[in-house]
């Protein structure tokens, strides 16, 4: 395949991608039909099934290159490590989502779709900030899984209300009010 060819095969899927991201924008992924996405991206249906099997072969497309990002800017790039979290990571973070906004906006309030993000949290709880809480503290793995409970809800209730409002916040204002919540 010529480069032309691939690049056109980008913009199609881009286009698919983001016509389905547009329409979640109203409703949920099992009340959208293929006919509607290639009406809104502009492509026949035989193109849709040219790149994807169905929709939700669509939106498990997207979720993994989401979640390849998101594990990228985590990652040291020689050794595959992870980074240990700072400012920047965080912002990068940020930034990250906020260029990807179509995505995250609808990702992050269908309740039934965020495993991803739930996993990078996670990590980034067990790492970083778990070891922090235990330091001095003789807190029960029931408590700390409570704390880390209130943490995930309380991080994607941040970060909806910041992608709902249009990122009106900078990255940095949006990771001085998160550390200020669990005092990093």
């Amino acid at each position: 395949m010529n480069r032309q060819d691939n690049q056109r095969t980008r913009r199609t899927r881009s286009k698919i991608r983001e016509a389905l991201l547009e329409i979640m924008r109203e409703k949920s992924i099992y009340r959208i039909s293929v006919q509607e996405i290639c009406r809104n991206a502009n492509i026949h249906r035989t193109t849709f099934y040219a790149h994807y099997d169905d929709i939700f072969d669509l939106m498990s497309s997207i979720e993994i290159d989401m979640e390849e990002g998101v594990t990228r800017l985590f990652l040291e790039p020689e050794s595959g490590t992870y980074r240990p979290l700072s400012d920047q990571s965080l912002e990068r973070l940020i930034e990250y989502v906020r260029e990807n906004a179509n995505f995250y906006r609808v990702y992050l309030n269908d309740f039934d779709r965020i495993r991803v993000f739930d996993r990078r949290i996670a990590d980034v709880w067990k790492l970083e900030i778990e070891p922090v809480l235990r330091k001095g503290r003789n807190a029960s793995e029931s408590e700390l899984g409570y704390q880390f409970a209130y943490f995930n809800s309380g991080l994607h209730g941040v970060i909806r209300k910041w992608l709902n409002t249009n990122c009106q916040e900078s990255p940095a204002e949006l990771i001085k009010a998160i550390k200020g919540f669990v005092r990093l």
